[in-house]
């Protein structure tokens, strides 16, 4: 005989899992709360994580790689916080009563002069007392009651970015509980008659929380191995349930249709009829949802990848809590109804609202059967309306197909920003205001052997440089150091003499050439001026690309660049680094992973 695993599951929903669940109602019910228990003790792990490095970027990129040893090797010093004047009538902004204004000042003297400019406030680490000084920074630049004839501020403050996001865990809670309110009450007329007896008020409930229960576990099972939490998931809930009422009518739809009305069954062997009818469907529908998101979840994107982790572990306990908690609470109540016992009315009301809700249902019923009723008969019985609509689908079709070839990928976080906050209005206006001319990127340098490997400094900065598609500007120490020293003696003499090589970069360091650098460095101890400088244990130059034009230049230009950096071979750790190239990384990632689909879809 062969064997069909459909076959095999009807068997086994029907004599087992359907009749053992509606026989033992109660001890189903408390096994799997105390296992909803269980799993929502990973809780007690729960992360929110609104750091975009941290969300968006591949923990083994380059970028992920060199912020985390800049972070514990070189902290940095400064926290960047920008701020935006303009008005809302139109008017010059070079006028004394908005200069008046823009003179930002609360009751301890914070803030002096600050007009479109970047503000710097050093800080070594953030601990508890910077951010609480730039919560008072936010609230203050942000306060516009102060300000009038039209004046406006828009803010951007180290700590903006992550509090905006972390704010917004709790902006869905009031649409998830208007949603499951809705659902209960269409689920609470679909499933039962609105009298004493029949009304599926304890059932309705019951899917409801089943879903909740199953929001717990998953959201506890994650936790614990180690997923973070994001703004992303915050639609896992509205999926969840979604799912779980699909699984709730499915079932009530098998009893309905199969189960019943039949006399001459029992109440357990009815439960086994209606599991045979419906666990097949649910569990195929579950499995093949649980299999996209587990797809999902090999992405290298950190955000992504908890997100699917999230909804496939929730999408497996929706489906176990519907094919047993569920069915337990509809055993029981099945119980109820059979023995006529009322719930939660009168009697004198239970034929008006029976009336009522077996109205609702015929229309319902009526309208859906009628509408396809007809649809199929148009489509069988008329042959031009065929061919319109393989026509229609064919032209759809490759519609879809061209604009899908056409679609660029990109990624941006400002994206994940709520559209009212004052953040996004900030880079909206720097967007409109002062719109990018190209990627500035600094380029990193610890750990070299000085001056041995200067030359390789000065042929990195040469070679960046040249790339004159792709750069628009060089700004590099080591290029304008060999330019003061030429004014000497021949510069290749300090790639061979510690001592003049030290001595020279000191003077180069206060001199007006040469002093903007200064910052630019980290030494073994401070630099002083008309002393050989110290050891240098960093040291960082910037260029500037050419507006690049999406992923497609601008990843095989950052590429370029790590290529050139790569081949110099040097000693110590160099690399390329900008918020720029954290996205691109990004885009890199998600071309790749589209690349590897395609080919293993394409063979």
């Amino acid at each position: 005989m062969k064997f069909r695993v459909s076959e095999w599951m009807e068997a086994y929903f029907k004599r087992r899992h359907g009749q053992w669940v509606s026989a033992h109602p109660y001890l189903v019910i408390a096994l799997t709360f105390l296992a909803t228990v269980l799993g929502g003790v990973g809780l007690m792990n729960f992360h929110w994580e609104a750091n975009a490095i941290k969300l968006w970027i591949p923990s083994n990129s380059d970028f992920t790689k060199d912020f985390n040893y800049l972070w514990t090797n070189h902290p940095p010093e400064m926290r960047f916080h920008s701020v935006l004047f303009t008005t809302n009538t139109g008017e010059n902004m070079l006028q004394p009563k908005y200069f008046r204004q823009a003179r930002t000042t609360d009751d301890s003297g914070v803030f002096g002069m600050i007009f479109l400019m970047t503000m710097l406030f050093q800080m070594y680490e953030v601990d508890p007392a910077t951010l609480d000084f730039e919560t008072q920074l936010i609230h203050i630049l942000n306060n516009q009651d102060r300000f009038t004839d039209g004046f406006v501020s828009y803010s951007h403050v180290a700590r903006s970015f992550s509090d905006i996001a972390s704010a917004n865990i709790f902006t869905d809670v009031n649409m998830v509980v208007l949603g499951f309110a809705i659902v209960f009450i269409y689920v609470l007329i679909m499933l039962g008659n609105f009298d004493c007896v029949e009304n599926r008020v304890f059932v309705s409930l019951a899917g409801l929380v089943a879903v909740f229960m199953a929001l717990i576990a998953s959201y506890g099972i994650c936790c614990s191995l180690g997923f973070p939490f994001s703004p992303l998931h915050n639609f896992i809930p509205f999926l969840i349930l979604g799912l779980g009422i699909d699984d709730m009518f499915v079932i009530m739809q098998a009893w309905n249709k199969f189960a019943e009305h039949r006399k001459d069954l029992s109440k357990v062997e009815k439960f086994g009829e209606t599991l045979q009818k419906a666990g097949v469907s649910i569990t195929v529908t579950s499995l093949t949802d649980f299999l996209a998101f587990a797809i999902g979840a090999s992405t290298l994107l950190p955000a992504l990848k908890s997100f699917c982790m999230y909804c496939g572990i929730g999408i497996l306990i929706t489906y176990v809590l519907q094919a047993t908690w569920f069915v337990a609470w509809m055993s029981i109540d099945q119980d109820r109804i059979d023995s006529g016992r009322t719930l939660l009315c009168t009697s004198q009301n239970s034929v008006s609202a029976k009336h009522v809700s077996r109205c609702l249902k015929k229309v319902d019923k009526n309208l859906l059967q009628g509408g396809f009723d007809s649809y199929g008969k148009v489509l069988s019985r008329n042959l031009l309306v065929k061919v319109g609509i393989l026509s229609l689908t064919a032209v759809i079709l490759a519609f879809s197909i061209w604009n899908t070839w056409l679609l660029e990928q990109k990624f941006d976080p400002v994206w994940f920003l709520p559209k009212d906050s004052y953040l996004f209005q900030w880079f909206e206006l720097k967007s409109q205001y002062y719109p990018s001319q190209g990627e500035t990127v600094h380029v990193f340098m610890t750990d070299l052997d000085l001056p041995e490997e200067f030359p390789k400094i000065k042929s990195v900065a040469e070679a960046i440089s040249s790339q004159q598609d792709i750069i628009s500007h060089v700004d590099s120490w080591a290029l304008q150091f060999t330019n003061y020293v030429s004014q000497f003696e021949d510069a290749n003499l300090i790639t061979s003499d510690t001592g003049l090589f030290q001595r020279r970069l000191t003077q180069f360091l206060f001199s007006p050439s040469g002093s903007k650098y200064r910052l630019l460095f980290h030494y073994s101890e401070p630099v002083q001026c008309g002393k050989p400088s110290p050891n240098i244990s960093m040291s960082i130059f910037e260029f500037t690309h050419r507006l690049l034009e999406g992923p497609s230049e601008q990843i095989p230009a950052m590429n370029r660049i790590k290529a050139i950096i790569r081949e110099a071979n040097f000693s110590g750790h160099v690399f390329p680094f900008s918020k720029g190239y954290a996205t691109w990384e990004t885009d890199e990632v998600r071309s790749n992973q589209k690349g590897q689909l395609h080919a293993h879809y394409g063979q």
